[in-house]
């Protein structure tokens, strides 16, 4: 046990370290900034230290069991009995001290109890308090975020339209630029063909070469036109790259002779033609397209088709391909294209030529019209029959561009499935034996 005596045992000492701790604690920093960690926050009395002076003061308190050291000497040390005498002699005189000490005790251990609770519970709070602060602040920012995205969003729509905006700019600029230098040409070639005659009147000649520039008053008009409906470059020369084994064969058959593509247009195909290393030029009467073409350094001529074919001699090519070329011609000029083209072809050659395919309704009773210059919509089969009729014995129309494939579409429907999500083109192939 331990060694104790009253003087030992002191309230006001108790009670004064009890104060200093509190004081202590009171000056503590219990509110941080409010980021810190919650653990930071939490309020932390020391609360083994008192625990460690009650039970220490507690102990002190408790009867003794031998008398202090200062008491046990001579002849003290040397009787049992009289050592038994001073401890309850002892005991009777602290006894009512003793009682009240640990009255106070118990209720300091209480006041302990108390003090523990209550600082959990103040740290419940203080953390309930800072995770509904930090959940106000992350809505916050949710709600901030959310705004961000939205005004990201109308940021991104608005640079789209400004772009889409811009890009028409450019694009009428381009065309009235177009236009004017057209003018001037057609300007200069009048002046021209005035100086020639003056003062005499003008030949017959010259009117006709005046009257042939009216041919290209729309030249500006359709290119800008084909920009606009046609679909890019990359995605046309897609397309026709199904064509090219087609081209292959009637190309090894004919010992690489060359291809004329008629109407050719931007050039898509002569470009695609060229990076596989064939011969072609493109026939085509647009010096807008013309002027084009040559920049990208395609070969074309600027003539009429059926007069360019006429020239040539017969069984010199490998191929003649038009690409949306003959629902542009009356029925006459297109049988006299089967014909030029089946002279000019040598044996093995090929002849292939794309349209709109009517047999998609939409497209026969709709798109087609969306070029004004379009006379009239081609069945397949008439196509057929009249490649056979002129000449090509073995004749193959190839469907093309599934309106399914290009757009999202449900097809439950089999009547619609059949004639509004069917193939929007169709081709033509004759081969000449």
């Amino acid at each position: 046990m331990i060694d104790n005596n009253i003087q030992d045992v002191s309230i006001e000492e108790i009670m004064q370290k009890i104060k200093d701790e509190a004081a202590k604690r009171k000056s503590m920093h219990i509110i941080h900034k409010l980021y810190k960690s919650a653990e930071d926050d939490r309020i932390n009395f020391p609360q083994q230290r008192i625990d460690f002076i009650i039970n220490d003061v507690r102990v002190k308190s408790q009867i003794r069991t031998k008398i202090p050291d200062v008491l046990n000497r001579f002849p003290v040390n040397k009787s049992k009995l009289l050592q038994k005498i001073i401890l309850k002699f002892h005991e009777h005189l602290f006894r009512e001290q003793r009682e009240v000490n640990n009255e106070i005790l118990d209720v300091l251990q209480e006041l302990s109890s108390i003090q523990l609770k209550t600082t959990e519970e103040i740290n419940t709070m203080q953390q309930d308090t800072l995770q509904a602060k930090f959940s106000e602040i992350d809505g916050n920012i949710d709600i901030l975020q959310t705004k961000f995205s939205k005004l990201d969003d109308k940021v991104n729509i608005t640079n789209d339209n400004v772009n889409i905006t811009n890009q028409d700019i450019f694009r009428q600029i381009k065309d009235h630029k177009l236009n004017i230098i057209d003018m001037q040409r057609r300007l200069m070639l009048i002046l021209e063909e005035a100086r020639k005659r003056l003062p005499e009147p003008f030949s017959t000649q010259q009117i006709d070469n005046i009257l042939k520039e009216e041919d290209h008053i729309f030249d500006v008009m359709y290119a800008t036109f084909e920009d606009k409906f046609r679909g890019t470059r990359e995605d046309i020369k897609n397309r026709q790259k199904v064509y090219l084994p087609y081209i292959q064969e009637a190309s090894d058959k004919t010992a690489g002779a060359p291809i004329i593509d008629v109407g050719c247009g931007r050039g898509e195909w002569l470009e695609l033609l060229k990076e596989s290393g064939f011969n072609a030029k493109g026939i085509d009467l647009n010096k807008i397209m013309i002027k084009t073409c040559l920049e990208l350094n395609l070969s074309v001529v600027e003539s009429d088709a059926i007069d360019y074919l006429r020239s040539l001699p017969a069984n010199s090519l490998c191929a003649v391909t038009g690409f949306h070329i003959i629902e542009h011609l009356p029925f006459k000029m297109l049988i006299a294209l089967f014909d030029e083209s089946f002279r000019v072809l040598k044996p093995g050659g090929i002849v292939i030529f794309e349209t709109p395919n009517p047999e998609n309704l939409m497209v026969g009773a709709y798109t087609f019209y969306t070029d004004p210059s379009h006379i009239k919509p081609l069945v397949p089969v008439t196509m057929q029959f009249i490649a056979e009729e002129r000449g090509f014995p073995k004749v193959k129309i190839k469907r093309l561009h599934k309106y399914s494939d290009y757009n999202n579409v449900s097809e439950q429907n089999k009547f619609i499935t059949e004639n509004f999500y069917n193939e929007m083109d169709y081709s033509v192939i004759g081969v000449k034996l």
